[in-house]
């Protein structure tokens, strides 16, 4: 079922389970989760994987949000799988929800900040760009964020592209505060 632009934030902190489709996105991709936060012009989402375990936590702008659906078929299935998973302390393996406790949720700037201070690794998307990046933020300031995206390319063997630009942070569409992606790359820059 749709839900009506004006409810959306009557899902905050609720156990409904949502598919948050972008504007940019193509017709049959979307997030699957829970909206955990609501700061400025973003939401955060507990995003769900693609076997019902927590994927991580994700600022999402809300002009990026074409819609938003809960209570159908699929979500259904999901329920059950989140349910399952629970049940066995199987949902939150990686304990990424006490990484994301951690974070103050006052606003981007202060997510961002507090990432920039903890060294964590981010993954970026913009307007008007195909391109995610991933990587520690190098620099910071009221504007812009940059992220070391050299080391995370070279690492995964991904072929050079333009220099390392500055990411105006009003063109920011989300930011993975933590997920598994980050996390798990993040213990590996630990090693």
């Amino acid at each position: 079922m749709k839900i009506n632009k004006n409810d959306w934030n009557t899902y905050l902190n609720k156990d409904v389970l949502l598919k948050v489709y972008s504007v940019d996105g193509e017709s049959d991709e979307f997030l699957l989760g829970y909206m955990v936060n609501d700061i400025d012009s973003y939401y955060i989402f507990e995003s769900i994987d693609e076997y019902g375990g927590l994927d991580g936590y994700i600022l999402y702008k809300k002009d990026a949000i074409l819609k938003i659906e809960r209570d159908n078929d699929y979500t259904a299935v999901f329920d059950f799988y989140i349910n399952y998973l629970k049940e066995r302390k199987a949902f939150d393996v990686l304990n990424l929800s006490a990484v994301y406790e951690k974070v103050p949720k006052n606003s981007i700037d202060s997510i961002l900040q507090y990432c920039y201070k903890s060294n964590l690794v981010i993954t970026i998307s913009q307007a008007e760009s195909e391109i995610c990046p991933t990587g520690k933020i190098i620099s910071l300031n009221e504007k812009e964020v940059s992220l070391d995206r050299k080391r995370y390319r070279n690492d995964f063997g991904i072929e050079q592209e333009a220099e390392d630009a500055l990411i105006s942070i009003s063109d920011i569409l989300t930011v993975d505060i933590t997920t598994k992606e980050t996390y798990l790359y993040q213990k590996y820059l630990e090693k």
